[in-house]
């Protein structure tokens, strides 16, 4: 009987060691799925990490290039404002010109017409 009793606690050992390694199988398969994923996961984050990086770059070159139009912008103004003062300048001199040639053509008709009377 003690015999029967043995393999009985042997055969019900074997069963709870059986299902202890059943979940130790599984354990390992879980275990196995969760550093692929972590390894996928590294991976993802470096090319995220990268691409960051790409974009902080882009950002300080736009920050860099609206400085610089900025600038231009100013030079521009500049330029305008001393293009419009050479282009009034000939307007200016064609001016005085005509008034020059109206008080010479006055002056000439005064002096003729004085001339006229004081004979």
């Amino acid at each position: 009987m003690e015999n029967v009793e043995s393999i009985a606690v042997v055969n019900q050992k074997t069963k709870s060691n059986g299902r202890r390694i059943e979940k130790l199988e599984q354990s390992q398969e879980i275990i196995v799925a969760v550093e692929q994923r972590a390894k996928s996961n590294s991976h993802r984050i470096d090319k995220l990490e990268e691409n960051q990086e790409a974009i902080q770059q882009l950002a300080l070159s736009v920050k860099e290039l609206a400085t610089q139009m900025q600038g231009m912008r100013e030079d521009q103004a500049d330029t305008s404002k001393r293009l419009a003062e050479l282009e009034r300048k000939p307007a200016s001199m064609w001016d005085k010109l005509v008034a020059a040639l109206i008080g010479a053509i006055a002056a000439g008709l005064a002096g003729a017409a004085l001339s006229l009377i004081i004979r």
